[in-house]
């Protein structure tokens, strides 16, 4: 190199360090991308060159300083690496980063079954679907929960006997969100995508233990969950919804049984329930009353770091909201939506009221789907 290059990398290098590690490693990152590749995977002794040979010798007459560790973490962060592998000098301990094909012999799964399910949970991107699974790098942290997911993951074929439950008992849990497929989308054509989670049949038989009481034979009042859809003309999600909620207190669990072949349940129970109508309405419905889409009505329903903003049951798809719930939401929480209709202002009279005292919404909006305060945050203008 003539003195001129010197200078001009000099230069070059300057701006790079003087913007700290995170230039450092953009500008790594840049060389890796255009670097060579052996199998589609970049290596990091032809991406870097004399820096890579240099700061991976054993004897250094200087100390390097920082440029080793920062190269190394960057290294460990995007190429994968076996366990015990040296890597500027010292073992890698725990890898971090893999491709869909070296995880999927790992974990004896098929790649391409790997990769589409991967696809599908969005850690893979979509637009390398189609890519050799050699050449897609996952990290393990996202990876490791999906596959642990898909060993525990139990064929519908197997549920049946698994649950003690017909075809249609099956397809009703299904229906009602009991049971939880892998991955239920249409991108998915293996029988791995239609699996259930291991965890839930697990939920579902340690439920059925714990709120049906026992019973060591059967009486002539109750019968088993089919028989009883025959009797009472109710489809099986109708029946499984009043077990579920805790509302048929006559149903019982035969001792000498196992899973759902051993509920049984009072026709006549069912009957007056269904003929009572229940105080409240479903979720879907409360949903449309407050003025919030589907997507955002279930994060409010949901279990997040504290109590649901709106308790439901719980209870399958569209669970059960009491007109007590409705009330309790209504009296702390306002929806943006719904604040002209609520107090007969303009929306930007609405939106200018908020801006001038500086109101924050209780989460992101863009997070949970609406804009929503608390009553006692808003000004006298605002609260009816």
């Amino acid at each position: 190199m003539t003195g001129q290059m010197w200078d001009a990398a000099g230069r070059a290098g300057w701006d790079v360090t003087a913007g700290g590690e995170t230039e450092i490693r953009a500008a790594l990152s840049d060389l890796m991308e255009k670097g060579p590749r052996s199998r589609g995977v970049a290596r990091p002794r032809g991406c870097y060159g004399m820096l890579f040979s240099w700061l991976s010798a054993s004897r250094l007459a200087r100390d390097p300083g920082p440029i080793r560790d920062i190269l190394r973490e960057h290294i460990l962060d995007t190429v994968p690496v076996t366990r015990g592998h040296v890597v500027m000098g010292a073992p890698v301990a725990e890898p971090r980063v893999g491709t869909v094909a070296s995880v999927a012999a790992a974990e004896r799964l098929h790649p391409l079954t790997l990769r589409n399910i991967l696809v599908a949970k969005g850690v893979v991107p979509v637009s390398r679907q189609h890519d050799p699974c050699g050449h897609i790098i996952v990290r393990h942290a996202e990876v490791d929960p999906v596959v642990r997911r898909l060993k525990n993951a139990v064929p519908v074929t197997r549920l049946p006997e698994l649950l003690g439950a017909s075809r249609p008992l099956v397809a009703a849990l299904l229906e009602l969100g009991h049971l939880r497929r892998i991955q239920d989308q249409a991108l998915l054509v293996s029988k791995w995508g239609k699996a259930v989670e291991g965890a839930d049949i697990d939920a579902l038989s340690a439920r059925l233990e714990r709120d049906v009481a026992p019973v060591e034979a059967a009486s002539d009042q109750r019968v088993p969950l089919a028989k009883a859809a025959e009797k009472t003309r109710l489809r099986l999600t109708g029946i499984l919804e009043l077990l579920f909620a805790g509302r048929l207190t006559r149903a019982r669990r035969l001792q000498n049984a196992e899973g759902f072949a051993a509920i049984l349940v009072d026709p006549m129970e069912i009957k007056r329930l269904v003929e009572t109508p229940r105080p409240g309405m479903p979720a879907s419905l409360a949903f449309m009353m407050l003025g919030v889409s589907p997507t955002a009505g279930r994060r409010l329903i949901a279990d997040g770091e504290g109590a649901p903003l709106l308790q439901s049951d719980g209870q399958g798809r569209d669970p059960w909201i009491e007109p007590e719930a409705m009330a309790a939401f209504r009296r702390t929480f306002a929806i943006k939506k719904r604040l002209s209709l609520e107090t007969g202002l303009k929306s930007g009279t609405v939106d200018r009221i908020i801006k001038e005292h500086g109101v924050p919404p209780i989460f992101d909006p863009a997070r949970i789907g609406a804009t929503i305060y608390r009553r006692s945050d808003l000004p006298e203008a605002l609260n009816v």
